[in-house]
């Protein structure tokens, strides 16, 4: 990415997404405060996410999917409220999800999927209340599942699969009538489907969508 770029500080959009670039993404990307959309998606980017995308307040759209960044997922994402999307799929990060990205009340789509992330899903995934589609898959996170997940009416996808989940699933995902898909195989998660879940229309119990799973007496 030039550096040139950087100081284009009007620049409401930039999409950049499906390239061949190389090298990082540079701290100056905090001048481009007038951002809405920052797409560099499936390139070959690396190195770390700047602290210094915290000052792009206006950004709705932050689009990193299929690169090979490195490092922690920085705190200071918490600094834009505005966002609605955030996908960082399929790079090398690690660490765990950090807290401040649960304030993120905006937020309607979030992809950490195909990462090296450790620890748990925090109770406060339940602030994410206008979350529609959710993919934690290929990771490494553990623990069980919240319950406050329960609070994510809106969410129509939850893809959870290849991770080290465990304790039972909360009976509190029923509460998720929207959801069209669902994927949990491959974790740790044991017992029987929670009745709830059988309320769900995407679900038939079968061993496509609960790999591990003791089959309740679905009607669905």
């Amino acid at each position: 990415i030039p550096e040139a770029l950087y100081d284009l500080t009007s620049l409401k959009g930039l999409w950049l997404s499906s390239n061949s670039l190389t090298g990082g993404i540079d701290a100056s990307i905090g001048q481009l405060s007038n951002l809405g959309t920052f797409n560099v998606a499936t390139n070959s980017l690396m190195g770390s996410i700047p602290s210094s995308i915290g000052m792009l307040t206006n950004l709705k759209y932050l689009l990193l999917r299929t690169n090979k960044l490195t490092g922690k997922i920085p705190s200071e994402i918490t600094e834009l409220g505005a966002l609605v999307e955030l996908n960082l799929g399929k790079n090398r990060l690690t660490g765990v999800i950090p807290l401040e990205l649960y304030s993120l009340g905006a937020l309607e789509r979030l992809a950490l999927d195909k990462n090296d992330l450790s620890g748990s899903i925090s109770s406060l995934i339940g602030n994410l209340s206008n979350l529609e589609f959710l993919n934690l898959a290929k990771n490494m996170l553990s623990s069980a599942i919240p319950t406050e997940i329960g609070l994510t009416t809106d969410l129509t996808v939850f893809q959870a699969a290849t991770n080290q989940f465990s304790s039972s699933m909360p009976t509190e995902v029923g509460l998720l009538k929207q959801l069209a898909i669902f994927t949990f195989f491959n974790t740790e998660i044991t017992g029987a489907i929670p009745q709830e879940l059988c309320e769900v229309e995407l679900l038939c119990c079968n061993d496509g969508i609960f790999d591990e799973f003791k089959c309740c007496n679905c009607t669905a």
